[in-house]
């Protein structure tokens, strides 16, 4: 490990600034394979599989207070890429299908963060963030009904800071929980949501490049 800092980076009064990329990614698998339906002689297996996937681009300034805490904002674009691809197969080869529908949901967002450092050598830190936002979204593609919302989230992140020199660093960070209130809009209909999801349905990663000053 190279310590050619000391920890000033975490003092009270030093700022900084990041940008930073996040990617989430998640597939659901179903299948009827192995419990065939029957009909007139004829089997039926379907099979359907569902894609998420996020690529989130984010800027943060955040300055530090007392205790090695840091607190500033946050602005952020999220791009979602959903896809949903559905078959069957039979014995019968006019029942036989495909069909895949994609769509795109975009959300921006702002919002107030929260870190709590750990200086474990003069160049590396862990850390522990809790922030909170509020946007809204909206989404286009095949196969969908037009859609907004507006929402209100929390997340809790846990993250490794490196200073590669005494001014630049690199982030890495996974998300512990998230917590999105969404107040969604289709078709001129309004409804209210709740997600609530923790380290154990998550597939989230960030990277994120910064400046101290």
């Amino acid at each position: 490990m190279i310590n050619h800092l000391s920890t000033a980076q975490y003092n009270k009064g030093s700022r900084f600034w990041l940008a930073e990329g996040t990617f989430t990614g998640s597939i659901y698998l179903n299948s009827s394979l192995g419990d065939r339906k029957y009909t007139a002689g004829s089997y039926f297996d379907k099979d359907f599989q569902i894609k998420n996937h996020t690529i989130t681009i984010a800027y943060k300034n955040g300055s530090f207070s007392a205790n090695n805490k840091a607190k500033g904002w946050l602005v952020s674009y999220n791009i979602i890429f959903n896809q949903f691809t559905s078959s069957q197969k039979s014995t019968n080869s006019y029942s036989n299908f495909n069909l895949t529908e994609t769509n795109y949901t975009h959300a921006f967002n702002g919002g107030y963060f929260i870190d709590k450092f750990i200086p474990i050598s003069k160049s590396l830190a862990i850390y522990g963030e809790v922030l909170g936002k509020i946007g809204f979204s909206f989404n286009n593609g095949k196969g969908i009904s037009p859609a907004h919302d507006i929402h209100i989230a929390a997340n809790a992140n846990l993250g490794i800071r490196y200073f590669i020199n005494k001014k630049i660093f690199v982030n890495g960070q996974a998300s512990l929980a998230n917590i999105n209130l969404q107040s969604l809009t289709v078709n001129d209909k309004t409804s209210a949501k709740v997600d609530i999801s923790s380290i154990m349905t998550i597939n989230t990663i960030s990277i994120a490049f910064g400046k101290s000053f």
